[in-house]
């Protein structure tokens, strides 16, 4: 422990050097990380935007529409705020959220990506629930490829 403490470096760290496949596992696991927290801050935000953003059938359409009477009405407000609600889930959220689950994700996984991708038209409270289970798996997907850097020798993010 005194080791580690005075050289911020495991016992015989420094006599074992990683592997190509170690050094590629930490690089890819560090760089998941980082998608990951872009991904869990993107979500609060669309937490926040969700409060001002129309809800209902057809919100997506009515927040284009009503994003044209710019920000001096409330009606304008509350259609930038849909149509920015929009454009961060579906471009920012949903695609980071697919990199972060790969290529086979679980059942969860799938159900959480189909209800944000679908998460415009819901009621606010429908859609705090959503993003805050999106963001309870990436926050577990987070500490695994914290976890995953570590074990190869990487440096926690």
């Amino acid at each position: 422990y005194n080791g580690f403490v005075l050289t911020n470096k495991m016992p015989r760290e420094d006599a074992q050097p990683l592997t190509a496949t170690d050094k590629k596992a930490v690089q890819e696991a560090d760089e998941l990380v980082l998608t990951t927290s872009s991904t869990i801050d993107a979500l609060k935000q669309a937490k926040d935007l969700s409060k001002q953003a129309f809800a209902g059938p057809a919100a997506g359409t009515r927040g284009y529409l009503a994003s044209f009477l710019g920000e001096s009405s409330d009606t304008g407000k509350g259609g930038v705020a849909t149509t920015d609600l929009n454009n961060l889930v579906m471009s920012t959220a949903l695609n980071q959220l697919k990199a972060i689950f790969g290529g086979a994700p679980t059942e969860g996984e799938r159900k959480i990506l189909l209800d944000i991708q679908g998460s415009v038209n819901q009621p606010d409270i429908v859609r705090q629930k959503i993003y805050d289970r999106a963001i309870a798996l990436a926050e577990r997907k987070l500490e695994f490829n914290r976890q995953r850097a570590f074990r190869h020798g990487g440096k926690v993010i």
